[in-house]
């Protein structure tokens, strides 16, 4: 789940709210990259995809191996719902693993209603949701330094310091999403970049769609406390993988 300030690195991450109170951004579908380093110099093999879907009423996100995701909803009243999925089939091995009770062509998914992500302290506010990053530190807290083009688009530089680490994004008004995000703090260096975007509509690489949400085998979260002696229960408690982002 989403920081405080960040929505969706898998580890979910920013223009003031009136960057976002009009029209609502569109359909889009993205790939980042996540670059890691601990010393001056981003290291190739510390690069991962990490994929972004947004439309009107739903953004998903997906691992870079398609094993885990996560899926935000408003209901009309404005409450956010959160789902953390187990996709069956994924590249990697932990989904395939006997200690993750997930077997080949099998999905899972765990269930948060908005009174579950209350009761957990999580923050979920839809314009940071739909925008990867918290809007309403853009032009405050990180200030506007410049401007680029980015793949022909209008960017905006904006550089600053939250929470104590230093950051840096390069926002794409047009799109709504940031092109870049940058953070460093003890000499850690983690970097967001958008790899491709594509209208919804067009892009190859496409959501979980509903009948496939239907194939999964769902858990309300409330229920997790009297499954703890599932197999899968027990693995996702034990990694924390039904907390994910710690919001």
């Amino acid at each position: 789940m989403t920081k405080s300030w960040i929505l969706a690195l898998p580890v979910l991450w920013l223009a003031s709210s009136s960057v976002l109170a009009g029209q609502a951004p569109e359909a889009t579908a993205c790939v980042y990259l996540i670059d890691s380093s601990s010393g001056q110099k981003m290291e190739q093999h510390n690069t991962t995809p990490w994929y972004f879907w947004r439309n009107d009423n739903r953004v998903e996100t997906r691992d870079a191996h398609g094993e885990t995701g996560e899926i935000w909803e408003p209901d009309p009243r404005g409450q956010i719902s959160y789902i953390k999925l187990f996709h069956p089939g994924g590249s990697g091995a932990s989904l395939r693993s006997p200690h993750l009770g997930i077997l080949p062509g099998a999905g899972k998914a765990i269930d948060y209603t908005s009174g579950d992500l209350r009761a957990l302290a999580m923050k979920a506010d839809w314009n940071q949701i739909r925008s990867i990053i918290d809007p309403t530190l853009l032009g405050t807290r990180l200030k506007r330094t410049g401007e680029q083009t980015f793949n022909g688009q209008h960017a905006e530089l904006y550089v600053g310091e939250v929470d104590g680490v230093s950051t840096e994004v390069l926002w794409l008004p047009q799109t709504k999403l940031p092109a870049r995000v940058e953070k460093i703090q003890g000499g850690v260096t983690v970097r967001l970049r958008m790899a491709e975007c594509k209208p919804l509509a067009s892009a190859p690489w496409t959501m979980t769609s509903d009948t496939q949400m239907q194939s999964y085998q769902h858990l309300d979260y409330a229920d997790l406390g009297d499954k703890e002696n599932d197999p899968f229960v027990k693995s996702v408690i034990g990694h924390n993988a039904g907390l994910h982002h710690g919001h």
